[in-house]
């Protein structure tokens, strides 16, 4: 592999034509008013072990797809409260910068994964001002000497700020980029198209963040149409050559087995079936319109890329065509998917899940998804991907959080508790109901805000009246300025 030079690439042209052809040639915009990057504030401490070689001598290469939550610049207009000046600054985005090359210096002896499909990077909304989220993030590839990466924003030429989601797709490659389309999405951020040369053979990835709110059944009904615009490019593609090279990544707000959770409420769902994305991996030898599903490479109970309501989700998705099964252009290398799970980064070793992003104390935690990752490889002629541990399953209940050791182990919390250092952790608590709005308990006559997303113990709480005893659990959390207990589901509600 020879990468090309990093550079930015902005996606700016019409819908499902090509936008613009990479070059070596760089395209910063000089700017005013920039924050001062030479200064890094590491939010974690890196591990000084990688934990995957650099490739590149082995013809293999890997692909890794990453919900950042919110990378952010520092020009102060933003669509999002939390990111606005009061909340957000030069610490926070140092934070978030170091967060993902930190990650991304894991892989590859350092130089990053091969390929990188990031969501929520801000889209500039002052290019003759200030330098925008997608341009910090390169300077801070640089000088973390990652890559080099071709980095290309998925953002529509033309279109205006109001129209224009406040997040896109960045896609990075040390591959040289061929082509970029894009593809407008209702009520959702548009798909990036990328067209990249591995040694010469094509490959084309699909940067996604469908429309968010995988439980709801009127949401789904926006992800089917997202979903239909995915599906026609691709058929389109296949029409030309049935053997095409086809990565879809990223956050398609939407379970691998989306279908069979919301049976009740979904008759058809997008990814399921409009993408046609599905779990038994000995069909893909064969052509077919239907797409794999990596998280079929793991049981069912390892499945999970983010929670909700103390359920895993698989909200993060590859997803694979055909092509990558044959013995021709690129493949993919069986039982190589995972879920990039690291105990001194970005999880809670207790319970497994994701340190989520808070804009508090400077910038806390890194992000509320797990990154996933797979390893791809050119092909060798006779020699088709060996089909391995496939569980082709789709179960109807997503795994639940193991909160057995935490809740185990939770200490009783007092207000000497509520530092950044104990952000995220899960305590045990018993006071009384100082008030119902906002809903306020006292601990030896300190107050602590309580909350919940779950119905049922939101129900219990708020039946609660001024005095009430009150006995449970909850973990730390930060909720405009102030402190508070969020109390996962019912069963954290001892009395």
């Amino acid at each position: 592999m020879t990468p090309g030079l990093s550079f930015l690439l902005f996606a700016c042209g019409e819908s499902s034509a090509p936008i613009q052809e990479a070059s070596g040639e760089g395209n910063l915009k000089g700017k005013a008013n920039r924050p001062d990057r030479n200064r890094t504030i590491p939010a974690n401490t890196p591990s000084p072990v990688r934990i995957e070689h650099n490739s590149t001598s082995q013809s293999t290469f890997t692909v890794l797809a990453h919900n950042v939550e919110n990378l952010f610049d520092l020009d102060g207009v933003s669509a999002y409260n939390d990111y606005k000046p009061e909340y957000y600054g030069t610490s926070q985005l140092e934070r978030k910068l170091a967060n993902l090359t930190n990650l991304l210096a894991r892989f590859a002896d350092g130089s990053g994964p091969d390929v990188v499909l990031l969501q929520e990077i801000e889209l500039d909304r002052t290019a003759e001002r200030d330098k925008s989220a997608a341009e910090l993030l390169n300077d801070a590839l640089q000088e973390k000497g990652l890559g080099p990466y071709h980095l290309v924003e998925g953002r529509i030429k033309d279109q205006s700020l109001k129209e224009s989601p406040s997040i896109v797709c960045v896609t990075l490659s040390k591959f040289p980029v061929e082509e970029v389309r894009m593809h407008p999405l209702e009520r959702a951020r548009p798909i990036l198209e990328t067209k990249i040369s591995v040694n010469g053979k094509p490959l084309i990835l699909f940067n996604n963040h469908w429309k968010s709110g995988a439980s709801s059944a009127s949401l789904e009904k926006v992800r089917l149409g997202n979903a239909q615009v995915l599906r026609k490019r691709i058929d389109a593609l296949l029409s030309t050559d049935p053997a095409v090279d086809v990565i879809v990544g990223g956050d398609l707000n939407s379970h691998y087995n989306q279908k069979q959770v919301h049976a009740a409420t979904m008759p058809q769902t997008g990814v399921n079936d409009v993408l046609l994305s599905h779990g038994n991996e000995t069909a893909m030898l064969k052509p077919t319109r239907k797409l794999y599903n990596l998280w079929h490479e793991l049981p069912p109970e390892q499945r999970g890329s983010d929670i909700w309501k103390g359920e895993w989700g698989t909200l993060m998705h590859l997803v694979l065509s055909h092509g990558l099964y044959d013995d021709t252009g690129i493949q993919y290398v069986g039982d190589s998917f995972r879920t990039i799970r690291l105990s001194d980064f970005n999880l809670y070793p207790e319970t497994g899940t994701p340190r989520r992003w808070s804009n508090d104390f400077g910038g806390l935690g890194v992000s509320d998804h797990l990154p996933i990752m797979a390893t791809f490889r050119t092909a060798s002629k006779d020699t088709p991907v060996a089909i391995g541990k496939n569980d082709s399953s789709a179960p109807r209940d997503l795994p639940q959080v193991d909160y057995s050791k935490a809740l185990a182990n939770a200490q009783p919390f007092t207000q000497k508790m509520a530092t950044s250092d104990n952000y995220g952790q899960i305590f045990s608590y018993s006071g009384n109901l100082a008030q119902q709005k906002p809903l306020t308990l006292e601990i030896s006559g300190q107050p602590i805000q309580l909350w919940s997303f779950d119905q049922l113990a939101k129900e219990k709480l708020f039946a609660l009246k001024k005095g009430d005893k009150l006995s449970g659990y909850g973990y730390l959390s930060r909720y405009r300025g102030k402190w508070q207990l969020l109390i996962e589901n019912a069963k954290w509600l001892t009395e």
